[in-house]
């Protein structure tokens, strides 16, 4: 049974589909059935190949600072090229002069930046936005 792909409700229906009021033999009344009523062999459905999976034949090693490739550059054991790798030593040594200020925030990052960017009211400004494209505004919407 299992190798013509029934399943269990196809096995249970035919057993027990229009049964004879009195079964004197069950084994052959059994056997008959399962021989007589169950369905035809399932045709093997051919399913596709999985597709291939890409297979990496050579890895490139880039820069960790500006990208560039080992094939135009060369890559040290740090993964920098020289250009990088003299701007992050140079960097190295204002720091440890105390030259270079590690510490630095920009302005814009601060809780209380410069003066110099203002505030900017949404709700008038999208008022105005509208008023420009000919729009009603949100209360003249409302009404």
């Amino acid at each position: 049974m299992a190798a013509r792909g029934s399943t269990p409700g196809d096995i249970t229906k035919a057993l027990t589909d229009g049964l004879p009021p009195a079964v004197t033999n069950p084994g052959g009344l059994a056997r008959r059935r399962l021989e007589d009523k169950m369905p035809p062999k399932k045709a093997k459905i051919r399913q596709k190949a999985a597709p291939r999976r890409a297979r990496v034949d050579r890895v490139i090693m880039c820069c960790i600072s500006c990208d560039a490739d080992e094939l135009t550059t060369k890559i040290d054991g740090g993964g920098m090229c020289p250009d990088c790798r003299a701007e992050y030593e140079a960097d190295l040594a204002a720091e440890a002069a105390g030259q270079l200020d590690a510490e630095y925030v920009p302005a814009t990052f601060l809780a209380d930046p410069d003066p110099v960017y203002e505030v900017v009211d949404v709700a008038r400004r999208a008022a105005e936005v509208r008023a420009a494209g000919g729009l009603r505004s949100k209360a003249e919407r409302a009404l």
